[in-house]
This record gives C-alpha cells, structure tokens and sequence, in this order.
C-alpha cells in the first residue's frame, strides 16, 4: 500500500559537500524556511509567474542562489536570507553558485530574471 504521505527531497549545499534532506512534502518548506522549494523542481514558465509580484519574484530567484551558498550584495537579499536557519554563504561569486544548479534551477532564474525584466 502507498502511504498517502508525499516527499520532498531537497539539496542543501555548505562548503564541501551536499546534503540530501528528505522532508515530508506538506512541511518541508516550513520547516526548512524555503518560500519557495518548488523552483528546485518545477520548470517555470512566464504564465506561472504572473501571479508573483516584482519584489516576490526577486526574492524567489534569489532563493535558488541562497541554496547554494551565494553570498549576496544587497543588504536586503543579506538580511533576508541570513535570517534563514538553512542558508550558510560560501561564495560571493554568483557564476560558481549558477554552475553548481541543475538545469531546472538554472532555467527558472532565466524565466524568473525574465518576467522581472518585462514588468
């Protein structure tokens, strides 16, 4: 029988290795204090994000940075994503971070950069 319980699994990255976290689906972005998770998984598109404002659609692509470990410039995105248990900066360069993101992620800061610019 199928447990009716779905997962997420999530990379997290420090300075020498990943780290696979398996949460279930329905808190793992609560507990791990991602807003959203769903861009390490899910191929965006212009229409999906539509729904997004101009200041959650910056914070969402830099989301994906911050799970790599970018260590940002502004000091709001700095204190922003320093307030998260989970982020741990390990570089300020932003090509090493892109580099180490799946094709997934590397294709949603393209859609996400996108959309902010059309607005």
């Amino acid at each position: 029988e199928r447990s009716s319980t779905r997962e997420c699994i999530l990379l997290l990255w420090n300075d020498l290795m990943a780290t696979v976290v398996q949460v279930p689906k329905e808190s793992g972005s609560a507990q791990l204090g991602f807003l959203y998770p769903f861009t390490a998984s899910t191929w965006l598109t212009n229409k999906d994000l539509r729904q997004y404002s101009s200041s959650d659609l910056r914070i969402m692509r830099n989301e994906i940075y911050a799970r790599y470990g970018y260590d940002f410039k502004s000091a709001d995105l700095r204190s922003h994503f320093g307030a998260q248990s989970w982020y741990q900066p390990v570089t300020s360069d932003s090509e090493a971070a892109y580099g180490k993101m799946s094709a997934v992620e590397r294709s949603n800061v393209l859609t996400i950069r996108k959309e902010e610019r059309e607005r």
